[in-house]
């Protein structure tokens, strides 16, 4: 399997002593994301026989701040400014690291794309939302980008519907779906034309049989 090839080499190069911290980070991102693909590949593409979550405490800013790096050259690159809001303390939540991952780098690259022409600024809120069924954790994503006409929103739901240079839309917000239901949590899309794109994803605290 080359992914777990790469894991593996971005592990060695990691164990350099002569590696500065800085890259160190890089790497150590390197094999935590392609152990992710690798997981993600297995759960989505193989679809009648998906593979099961396996669930672990998660603390979802940390997984933000990882997406923050990871993309950190392409706002850069495209000026655009990131601001990360939490709100409170903010509990674990038990989780599938790697695919919840993969949902917040899908929200943050279509953000990307959007925001393409001319830079923008995308707000990132972590919260704390307790619902008459659960308590859980909110992550919002708000960008400043043209955003979306009414009548396209009602469509993002359709695999493969893409919008403008949102690439990421449609499959990559269908697979988003996916993990967020199958963490028996939400994720909604707001938008006006003109207005800007709020994606929010809610995760309960707890899962059933985690």
């Amino acid at each position: 399997n080359p992914l777990i090839g790469i894991g593996s080499l971005a592990d060695h190069m990691g164990q350099a002593r002569d590696l500065p911290d800085s890259l160190r980070r890089q790497v150590a991102l390197i094999a935590s994301e392609a152990r992710r693909i690798d997981e993600l590949l297995g759960s989505h593409l193989s679809q009648f026989r998906p593979r099961s979550f396996e669930f672990q405490p998660i603390a979802l800013e940390e997984l933000v701040r990882d997406t923050q790096s990871l993309l950190s050259e392409a706002f850069r690159k495209r000026k655009i400014h990131v601001t990360l809001t939490v709100e409170g303390e903010i509990p674990a939540v038990e989780g599938a690291r790697g695919p919840l991952q993969q949902v917040f780098l899908n929200l943050a690259m279509n953000a990307l794309d959007a925001m393409s022409e001319g830079g923008g600024t995308l707000a990132i809120t972590l919260f704390r939302e307790n619902r008459p069924e659960d308590e859980g954790v909110g992550v919002r994503l708000a960008d400043t980008g043209p955003g979306i006409p009414e009548a396209l929103l009602k469509r993002l739901n359709e695999p493969f519907f893409t919008h403008g240079k949102a690439k990421g839309v449609g499959l990559g917000l269908t697979i988003c779906r996916d993990i967020v239901d199958r963490h028996r949590g939400t994720l909604s899309i707001e938008s006006s034309e003109g207005g800007g794109v709020r994606a929010t994803v809610w995760i309960p605290l707890r899962q059933e049989g985690a």
